[in-house]
């Protein structure tokens, strides 16, 4: 392991690679607080899912490469049948059309409505955050 700050959920990867450092390091730990475990668990099961998903879509052909991650959500979906009732369940399973809602508006008294204008998009998806800055190019260049 790299010498530095961390701030990482210690898994068994981790484990074994604290325990073949020598005695000389210094390792810092600490006992997970109930109310942050919530989040540093979340965000753990998020980089592992994510990774999984890529590895599902690298060994999977085109056609089937979105249901296929669908599947392996649910699968981790249903593995929380114990602390969810079965009602909240099944209503949290990803449906296996494989599509994204992107908008809701009303057609009655709308200029929408009338004219059929496409309704426009942010460049930057709304899951992830952006700077704006006001300038006319793009911030993350």
């Amino acid at each position: 392991m790299k010498q530095g700050l961390y701030e990482q959920i210690i898994n068994r990867d981790t484990m074994n690679q604290l325990s073949t450092l020598d005695p000389s390091y210094e390792i810092g730990k600490e006992p997970m607080d109930a109310e942050e475990a919530r989040k540093l668990l979340s965000n753990y099961i998020s980089t592992v899912t994510r990774w999984a998903l890529k590895l599902i879509r690298e060994q999977t052909p085109d056609v089937e490469a979105v249901l296929a991650q669908i599947r392996a959500c649910n699968e981790i979906i249903s593995t929380l049948k114990n602390n969810l009732g079965e009602e909240e369940l099944e209503q949290l399973k990803v449906d296996e059309q494989g599509e994204i809602l992107t908008h809701v508006y009303s057609k009655i008294n709308s200029i929408r409505g009338i004219t059929g204008e496409k309704v426009l998009r942010p460049a930057t998806p709304l899951s992830q955050s952006s700077l704006f800055t006001g300038a006319h190019s793009d911030s993350r260049r």
